[in-house]
């Protein structure tokens, strides 16, 4: 698994990094909204609050679940394009393998061609494995820090 990110680009290497980082700011906005949750609570317990102040921390905590949902769709688009530029690239490199034979090597190694058939089958579950794994990643550091 560990050599399918030697197929990586620079940019999807890059979008790796936004993913990671974007997981970490998703996990931080999770953990903010109970500490809303407590000061709107502290607020409506608390005589003679202004009623502003509460619907300010109201503001803050929908706009901080706001940004945790936005954190998320944009690590799974970045996830997805991550998943689809190493499809690409690695049924390239299988394309571009079997281009090199000639008529007598493909007549002798049949047997290599339909393993390359069978690799183009196998590196498109690669691609799924990496895009549920950065999910899973995903899932985990919000199960770690949230709950």
């Amino acid at each position: 698994m560990l050599q399918l990110l030697h197929y990586l680009n620079r940019q999807e290497t890059t979008r790796c990094a936004f993913v990671f980082i974007l997981i970490l700011v998703q996990v931080w906005l999770e953990l903010k909204l109970p500490d809303y949750m407590a000061d709107i609570t502290i607020l409506v317990e608390t005589p003679d609050s202004p009623l502003m102040d509460i619907v300010r921390q109201g503001a803050y905590m929908l706009l901080c679940a706001a940004c945790a949902a936005l954190a998320f769709l944009l690590t799974a688009y970045l996830a997805a394009r991550v998943a689809a530029g190493l499809s690409r690239t690695l049924r390239r490199t299988v394309y571009e393998k079997t281009l090199h034979f000639s008529q007598k090597e493909l007549q002798q190694i049949g047997e290599e061609i339909a393993g390359l058939f069978q690799d183009r089958i196998v590196c498109s579950e690669c691609v799924n494995a990496v895009a549920a794994g950065l999910e899973d990643l995903s899932r985990r550091f919000r199960k770690v820090f949230v709950e």
